[in-house]
């Protein structure tokens, strides 16, 4: 039997197509939807109403970390023992630094934590792919944000662990029309800036120095683009441990 290649070629570009649409046509969909529940609820009150509700003041005797964030942090789900802390995860995927500063007062300051743990900035970034003409703009707006939020923590007497904007990690043939290799670049440009914020009651950890190598997440540490892999996790805990167990330490003997 004779293979005919030229049909056989076809098909096979032909199905390519089709996967290719149909991979795309999923992807427009749930930004469309994603998009919509957006303009229904901008600061996601939904998600964490019921649960800032129940959470009730801290108890004596310990001290209550919030983790403050995007995906990255909604998918932190351990850290290693740090006794005497209550740790409260308020992550929310998708979320920009705007959005943050929106859900802030909520979903953080009328928790009365002790300390904060902040990772915002990689929803804001991505975006220099659709809008390469606002790079700027987004830098700014990103830098700008997460100032005010770690200025409003400040003033109401959190001690805040600002840690830098993860780097990325592989980025897949279905993102590429959206992506720009401009954007490692404006993550570097803003956590520079974010290492300046280092003072009395901010410390800034540099995420890059354990997760990444030239600006990308090292592969162990990755899953997908933008967010970390289980070890990658385990990595990132090491990293934050000392400086929380040091704060909360402090923060039990000053009461």
């Amino acid at each position: 039997m004779t293979i005919r290649w030229p049909i056989l070629l076809t098909a096979l570009a032909l199905l390519a197509a089709v996967a290719f649409g149909w991979a795309a046509a999923r992807r427009a969909l749930a930004t469309y939807v994603e998009l919509q529940a957006l303009r229904l609820d901008p600061t996601g009150a939904r998600g964490f109403e019921d649960a800032n509700r129940r959470l009730g003041p801290p108890v004596p005797g310990t001290a209550r970390v919030v983790l403050f964030g995007d995906s990255r942090v909604s998918g932190w789900h351990e850290l290693p023992p740090l006794p005497a802390a209550e740790i409260v995860n308020r992550g929310r995927p998708s979320d920009t630094t705007a959005q943050g500063l929106l859900r802030l007062g909520r979903d953080v300051v009328a928790l009365e934590p002790g300390i904060v743990v902040i990772q915002f900035g990689i929803n804001d970034l991505k975006n220099i792919g659709l809008f390469p003409e606002r790079a700027p703009e987004i830098v700014q707006a990103c830098t700008s944000n997460l100032e005010e939020i770690v200025g409003r923590l400040r003033a109401a007497g959190v001690e805040v662990v600002l840690l830098t904007i993860f780097p990325v990690g592989p980025v897949p043939w279905i993102r590429r029309p959206f992506w720009s290799e401009r954007i490692p670049e404006a993550i570097a440009a803003v956590n520079q800036r974010l290492l300046a914020l280092a003072g009395h009651g901010v410390t800034v950890l540099d995420c890059g120095a354990v997760l990444a190598d030239d600006l990308r997440l090292r592969p162990r540490f990755a899953d997908g683009t933008l967010h970390l892999s289980p070890a990658g996790y385990v990595a990132l805990g090491s990293c934050v441990a000392p400086t929380l167990r040091k704060l909360v330490s402090d923060r039990l003997a000053a009461q």
